[in-house]
């Protein structure tokens, strides 16, 4: 089984600035960074899990394996204050909106530099917490790409039940005048869900000392006085039904729903990405033509049990097809007092799902010259 790494213990390197086209005073203070080279080979399958051997690098943002709300999105979060504070650069440059470490896959990468100090000073706000600055392939410092690589990566949990599948192309070519680099790979990882584990099947967790943190609202529950009734048997109705109720002591059971009979732990996620680079020196480094173009789509597929509401006690009492008796008096154990639905037979699970596109082009020219060198070209 082959994968991708990280150096896990990378050692700092001095530099005055990530972008080297910046100008800055000769007496500017070099800062500290780290440089991790990607390694098609073995460990990581994505640039994220890569970048969490980095000390500085603070857990998971909430957008990332969140299957209530959350798209997929990997952020750089630095010393515990967010990826709001930390500054994501693409090839030296500001990331703008794409500063979705999912969308960068790793058979484009060349290397990332992490600057774990504040750069506040040099970036502002946007980099209180430090900067990560991607390289891609042929980027600025990067040896030009010659050849062809090609691979196939596949991996499984000890219990193979959320197989990851990944396959990826690179190559280039580069002579005196021309080079150029691509990239292009294919991702797939299966969901785990909340059931397919023992710690997680369930929200009691009364064996452990703790509470039963389901919900209240079943596939069709009312409450009479203080006695709650589950109007539908589980044994009777769709097998979603019976799977969320069957740990529960039969239909009258007044234990909460467990709504992790639907939810995954990990989402389903499918990514694939293509990278071009290409540069043209006119008058070797005095004059380059230079232009990149990086397209990623990433989907994510997210699941919650089925749609749940509730109706109060006038609710119930205005409804024409109220099968309860109205007249009841407070203190009648018939007395209704609310009625809960959760449309688990009618719609079944709810399903959410994210496709996002994400393009990045750059088009520059550079030099490297000085004016003797010109006037020698023009005289």
């Amino acid at each position: 089984m082959a994968a991708t790494a990280f150096a896990q213990e990378p050692e700092p390197t001095s530099i005055v600035l990530f972008d080297p086209y910046y100008p800055v005073a000769q007496s500017e203070a070099a800062f500290a960074v780290s440089v991790y080279a990607s390694d098609l080979r073995t460990g990581a399958f994505t640039l994220a899990e890569g970048l969490r051997l980095h000390p500085a690098y603070f857990g998971t943002t909430a957008t990332e394996n969140d299957s209530n709300g959350g798209n997929g999105s990997a952020r750089i979060a630095l010393r515990g204050l967010g990826p709001r504070n930390t500054l994501t650069l693409i090839n030296g440059r500001r990331a703008f909106g794409l500063t979705d470490l999912s969308a960068i896959l790793l058979s484009t990468v060349d290397r990332t530099e992490i600057l774990s100090d504040g750069a506040g000073t040099l970036y502002g706000a946007s980099g209180v917490a430090g900067v990560a600055n991607v390289i891609l392939l042929n980027g600025p410092g990067s040896s030009l790409l010659t050849g062809f690589e090609a691979g196939i990566l596949y991996g499984n949990t000890t219990d193979r039940d959320s197989r990851l599948l990944q396959g990826f192309v690179r190559g280039g070519f580069s002579n005196e005048k021309l080079s150029f680099a691509f990239g292009a790979e294919y991702y797939d990882r299966e969901a785990i869900f909340s059931r397919d584990r023992a710690l997680s099947a369930s929200v009691d967790r009364r064996a452990f000392g703790g509470a039963n943190s389901g919900s209240p609202t079943f596939p069709g529950r009312v409450t009479l006085g203080s006695m709650p009734r589950v109007l539908i048997d589980p044994t009777l109705a769709s097998p979603q039904n019976a799977a969320a109720f069957r740990t529960y002591g039969g239909a009258n059971s007044s234990d909460p729903f467990n709504f992790r009979a639907s939810t995954p732990v990990i989402p389903a996620q499918e990514k694939y990405t293509y990278y071009l680079a290409g540069q043209y020196r006119i008058f070797g480094k005095g004059m380059v033509v230079y232009a990149d173009v990086l397209h990623a789509k990433t989907k994510q597929e997210n699941g919650l049990s089925g749609t749940p509401f509730t109706l109060n006690r006038a609710e119930i009492l205005a409804s024409p097809f109220n099968p309860f008796v109205a007249s009841a008096p407070s203190t009648s154990p018939n007395r209704i007092t609310s009625l809960s639905y959760r449309l688990t037979d009618e719609l079944g699970p709810r399903a959410s799902f994210y496709d996002t596109d994400y393009w990045r082009y750059t088009l520059g020219l550079r030099g490297e010259f000085a004016l003797k060198e010109v006037l020698r070209l023009f005289l």
